[in-house]
C-alpha cells in the first residue's frame, strides 16, 4: 500500500477557511482532479461535504466520520484512519483533507503532492508541516501565473526516503 496526501496551502501553510480554498486558481484544481481521478480517496466528512457529495470517477470515496449515523451516496463511511486503511490493504490511496484527515495521515503517507502558492491567505485550517529529516522534495514545477491563476504557485512533490 502506498499513501499520498494532495493538498494546496498559501505560504502560511493555510488550506481553508469556513470550509472552502480562500483563492481561486483553476489550473491546481485541474492537478488535483487529473491526480485523484480513478483513484481510492480518503476525506474528512467536512471535505466531503465542502465538495457537495462525492466526487466522480473515483475508484472510491472514502469519508472518515465521528458520527455513526452519517451516510452519504456513493461514499464508504469509516470512523478511523486505521478503518480506512482497512478497506483497500493492498491498494494506493489518496487523502484528500481536511486538516485533522492530513494529520491522522501524515505519520503513515509515502508521497505528498504540494501546490505551494506564495501568498498568505487568512484561514482557519492548516497543512501540518513536512519533518525536514522525514521528507524530501522530489520535484518542483513551477504553474504559469495569468489572469486565471493569479498567484505565482508550484505542484511540488515530496517523498519520505525509506
Amino acid at each position: 500500500m502506498s499513501i499520498t496526501m494532495i493538498a494546496a496551502m498559501g505560504r502560511n501553510r493555510t488550506i481553508g477557511k469556513d470550509n472552502k480554498l480562500p483563492w481561486k486558481l483553476p489550473e491546481d484544481m485541474a492537478y488535483f482532479k487529473r491526480m485523484t481521478t480513478g483513484q481510492i480517496v480518503v476525506m474528512g466528512r467536512s471535505t466531503l461535504e465542502s465538495f457537495g457529495g462525492a466526487l466522480k470517477n473515483r475508484e472510491a470515496n472514502v469519508v472518515i466520520t465521528r458520527n455513526r449515523d452519517y451516510a452519504c451516496d456513493g461514499c464508504r463511511v469509516v470512523y478511523s484512519a486505521e478503518e480506512a486503511l482497512d478497506l483497500y490493504p493492498d491498494r494506493d490511496v489518496m487523502i484528500i483533507g481536511g486538516e485533522q484527515i492530513y494529520r491522522l495521515f501524515l505519520p503513515h503517507a509515502d508521497k505528498v503532492l504540494l501546490t505551494e502558492i506564495e501568498a498568505e491567505f487568512d484561514g482557519d485550517a492548516f497543512f501540518p508541516e513536512l519533518p525536514p529529516d522525514q521528507w524530501e522534495l522530489q520535484e518542483k514545477t513551477p504553474g504559469e501565473t495569468n489572469e486565471k491563476n493569479p498567484y505565482a504557485y508550484a505542484f511540488c512533490t515530496y517523498i519520505r526516503p525509506r
